[in-house]
């Protein structure tokens, strides 16, 4: 039904699937508006969750605890077999049957050079099987022990193959297309995406083409991108929506957006589920409401933020906000008790000390239930992906103990 699809070694047994879609995260941009001023009045029953006989919990404090390798020689799922040497990011969503759809970025197989997103040194990309990005499918639900990547999509037997084309148009440069977040709604699965032009030495700097959101209808085996749902980037690289994390509440998809590079503020859109892939239908938020006017958008997080991800932590009732800080080189969680905010100041749960040269903190669906909510976090010097548990107090909740 999806494509060719290999099992990786060492499967793990089935258990039971992922009941709630949770939110989960990256793309977005766009409006719709017909008030006087362009500005739309906030729907206070859409922006959060928590309500008065439920307030958010306060967070005491937040820790990461390392529980096991995703990818690579060192892990169980064994990915080499699959032609997954090296390779980064692991963005989480459910596809929408409770089954979970894990996306990578820049992949390398027998070439990899061992250490950072490089071929072999005197090889080529090409010859040390580089794929701008790949999907794996996944069914585990219990996550204490690790992720298990039950299977990915191939075109041979033994080699995951890139979903999402490159761009090969005349007069495009384009490096490499990565994913930035994923969702289902409904059948249909949204993926987003940067078109990378160049990578700066300078840390924490890159220039994408443009964004976009890709789809597909068959449970992740073919992706389509319309041009209709691309977002240009401007000549100073400060489009806001250049790397971005979905979420969904009540019948709308809600797109937090960052511009290329590690060095920006996140801002936020929103758009009908319908309307997903029509970029007139989109509202970016003002700090009072919403508006067609991309230009008044403003900061919900402040700079530097980048490779986000979003969910609501049903435990504490609130929005929970993971991104790598480039100043403070580390991975931090911001929460708020609504989409728009009030964002909390960074918490640093991850640092460069604890483990070299982090980035990317997807979450899993599941943690939307989870007492400890589960993330894939990136490593450059090693590029492959850990499974990373994140440990919450709060006045009422510890979900060190819960486990």
């Amino acid at each position: 039904m999806y494509g060719t699809v290999d099992p990786v070694v060492v499967p793990a047994p089935r258990v039971s699937r992922v009941t709630r879609r949770a939110v989960l995260g990256a793309l977005g941009l766009g409006a719709v508006g017909l008030l006087a001023g362009n500005v739309l009045p906030v729907d206070v029953d859409v922006v959060g969750r928590p309500t008065a006989d439920r307030p958010p919990a306060p967070i005491r404090a937040m820790r990461a605890e390392h529980v096991g390798w995703v990818t690579g020689a060192g892990s169980a799922n064994r990915t080499a077999q699959a032609g997954v040497a090296g390779t980064d990011l692991g963005i989480m969503w459910d596809d929408g049957t409770g089954d979970v759809l894990v996306a990578y970025g820049d992949t390398f197989g027998r070439g990899w050079a061992g250490h950072g997103g490089e071929a072999w040194p005197g090889w080529t990309r090409e010859q040390a099987d580089w794929r701008s990005n790949v999907l794996a499918r996944s069914t585990t639900t219990d996550l204490s022990k690790g992720l298990t990547l039950d299977s990915w999509i191939t075109d041979v037997p033994g080699h995951a193959r890139q979903v999402i084309p490159r761009d090969h148009r005349p007069g495009v440069r384009e490096y490499t297309v990565i994913p930035t977040s994923g969702i289902a709604i409904g059948t249909r699965n949204l993926m987003s995406y940067m078109s990378v032009r160049r990578w700066h030495d300078e840390g924490g700097r890159w220039d994408t083409n443009y964004a976009g959101i890709a789809y597909s209808d068959d449970r992740g085996a073919t992706w389509h991108k319309p041009e209709s749902a691309q977002w240009a980037n401007t000549p100073d690289g400060g489009q806001g929506w250049q790397m971005c994390a979905f979420a969904r509440e009540r019948g709308r998809l809600y797109v937090f957006g960052t511009p290329n590079g590690r060095w920006g503020p996140v801002r936020l859109s929103r758009v009908r589920e319908d309307d997903a892939l029509d970029l007139a239908a989109y509202e970016q938020w003002t700090g009072k409401g919403w508006t067609r006017d991309q230009a008044r958008a403003v900061p919900v997080i402040p700079a530097p933020a980048s490779e986000l991800s979003v969910i609501f932590h049903e435990p504490t009732a609130q929005w929970l906000a993971a991104h790598f800080n480039e100043a403070l080189r580390a991975i931090v969680v911001h929460t708020a008790p609504a989409l728009t905010g009030p964002w909390s100041r960074p918490r640093a749960v991850v640092t460069d000390r604890d483990f070299p040269q982090p980035y990317g903190a997807f979450f899993h669906p599941s943690s939307a239930t989870s007492a400890s909510p589960y993330f894939q976090m990136s490593q450059w010097g090693e590029y492959n992906t850990r499974l990373m548990r994140l440990d919450i107090e709060t006045d009422r909740l510890s979900s060190a103990a819960a486990r």
